[in-house]
């Protein structure tokens, strides 16, 4: 009989680790071991059996674990596929609703009109109800979204929709019906419409998908919403900033604040902003929480009172700026005089941009503990394009500090897509010619199509002129002044341009600052 093998011994499930060997041996030579913690002889054997029901169990979790992930993945694009699935389905009913008017059928056309409106309102506002309908402005862009970005598409408009109800996001809407409004409050309603496009970086590479919900700003009464206007970080100050942080070899991060302007409240004391929700945004929000379906209309959209701004309307930019300004001040930060949106605090240095933040001081653990900062009293972690190097994307405009002293701004990805967009193949040693400021009266004049691609190109090409490519200035100065009435040979100077932009694309702006702080 096996002296050892006693139902003691069989019940000791510690861990192999926690035993030690011996060299003492039984005569039939079983290896043994001796607990520790109880002094009792355990066989080897019994040992390794342990250790493969341990490794068992762990493999069984760990497979476990994958199909707990894969069923998430599997759970999630159900749920995509059957959104798009909707998005489909809402088209072709909008087209058959379309067709429908072309044959004549009555049909509702906007169930929040008042019977009182005159003519001309309510003949815009059937205009507008048919150009949604068919497709001109909402769907259509939802459309090619998807047809592009798939999947990418669709999860970018349902994170953009959920954003907008308190569980999902800051509680952006709050429902109303829309038979409780006054006549007043509904002439006063806004329509929204959700676009979907690309995130671009410096370089042209595609960050992200982004979709944003859009309401008609213009259809508010400016003459209620006085003083809202809000400053915005200065080209000349990011310039500087980046000269001296370069000079002073600083480090240098940026950050953004996503859903930025949906975290602004809007004033108690004010006006109240009820904006119109479409089909395709409350089909998105019911699935959310079915509470908004006891406020649907009966063409399936919803109007609810705006408690947060949205991008759009017209004290939007006031109330970020004044949420993040404060949030700035509490952790210490001063305004600078000459730029509302530079902050100083020690030798830290930050400016805002809408959403976007660079921070420059004296390390990169100074920054990294500044973005923590900011993170802990946001209340939740800031975007995922949080980063520090000697190479930050800020505001489409590569920022590379990696040479000494001198810092090297760039628009690669901008260049190269504005040449595409222009179809410009030639190359020219010069932006102008001598006879740049010459205007001719007697030349044709561009027709319409023509003269909107000119207006682009020139309007694209001074963004680009004053950020990183000064050299174009002067040509694109003159340019502009030519966009009401181009000509041909007013075209002829804007090719030339562009060919020479063809030329140097290569072309860097280097910024250094002298012992005395001027920008050289």
């Amino acid at each position: 009989m096996d002296t050892w093998n006693t139902p003691q011994d069989k019940q000791c499930d510690r861990p192999a680790d926690a035993v030690e060997s011996t060299n003492v041996s039984d005569p039939s030579h079983i290896d043994e071991q001796r607990d520790k913690s109880s002094g009792k002889r355990i066989r080897a054997q019994d040992v390794d059996e342990n250790s493969k029901k341990v490794s068992r169990v762990q493999v069984i979790d760990m497979r476990l674990e994958e199909l707990k992930a894969r069923d998430k993945q599997l759970v999630r694009a159900i749920r995509l596929a059957a959104i798009e699935k909707r998005f489909m389905e809402i088209e072709n009913t909008e087209q058959e609703l379309g067709t429908e008017r072309k044959k004549g059928k009555p049909h509702e056309e906007d169930d929040i009109a008042s019977d009182t409106e005159p003519d001309v309102i309510k003949r815009a506002r059937a205009f507008v109800w048919r150009a949604t309908r068919s497709g001109m402005t909402l769907n259509l862009s939802i459309k090619k979204a998807i047809k592009i970005f798939g999947a990418s598409a669709v999860e970018a408009i349902v994170r953009e929709v959920a954003q907008l109800d308190e569980t999902y996001g800051p509680g952006v809407v709050e429902p109303v019906h829309s038979a409780s409004l006054t006549a007043q409050e509904r002439e006063a309603t806004i329509s929204s419409h959700i676009f979907v496009r690309e995130k671009l970086n410096a370089l042209g590479k595609v960050e992200k998908v982004k979709a944003k919900i859009v309401p008609e700003g213009h259809m508010q009464d400016a003459s209620m919403y006085a003083g809202r206007s809000a400053p915005t970080g200065a080209t000349d100050s990011i310039m500087i900033l980046a000269a001296i942080a370069a000079k002073e070899e600083r480090s240098v991060g940026k950050l953004d604040f996503p859903g930025a302007i949906l975290n602004a409240p809007i004033p108690e004391i004010g006006p109240t902003t009820h904006m119109r929700l479409n089909t395709v945004l409350m089909d998105i929000l019911v699935r959310l929480d079915p509470k908004y379906v006891l406020y649907l209309r009966p063409s399936g959209s919803m109007v609810c009172k705006l408690n947060k701004t949205l991008y759009g309307t017209l004290i939007a930019a006031r109330q970020w700026h004044g949420k993040v300004s404060g949030l700035f001040a509490r952790m210490g930060f001063k305004a600078n005089p000459n730029d509302a949106c530079v902050f100083n605090r020690d030798s830290t240095t930050m400016i805002i941009h809408l959403d976007d933040v660079m921070i420059m001081s004296e390390s990169d653990r100074a920054v990294k503990r500044v973005m923590k900062e900011i993170a802990d009293r946001w209340g939740s972690k800031p975007g995922n394009n949080c980063e520090t190097g000697k190479q930050i994307d800020f505001l489409r405009i590569f920022d590379n500090f990696g040479k000494k002293r001198v810092v090297t701004l760039s628009m690669d990805g901008y260049v190269a897509g504005l040449l595409e967009e222009s179809g410009m193949r030639g190359t020219a040693r010069s932006p102008a010619s001598r006879t740049l400021y010459e205007v001719h009266g007697d030349t044709l004049a561009l027709d319409a199509r023509e003269a909107k691609r000119f207006h682009t190109l020139v309007c694209k090409l001074l963004y680009l002129a004053k950020r990183v490519r000064p050299d174009l200035l002067t040509t694109v100065t003159v340019l502009t002044t030519r966009t009401d009435n181009p000509t041909k040979d007013d075209d002829k100077k804007l090719e030339r341009a562009l060919k020479y932009l063809n030329d140097t694309r290569d072309l860097h702006l280097t910024l250094g600052a002298a012992k005395e702080n001027t920008i050289t």
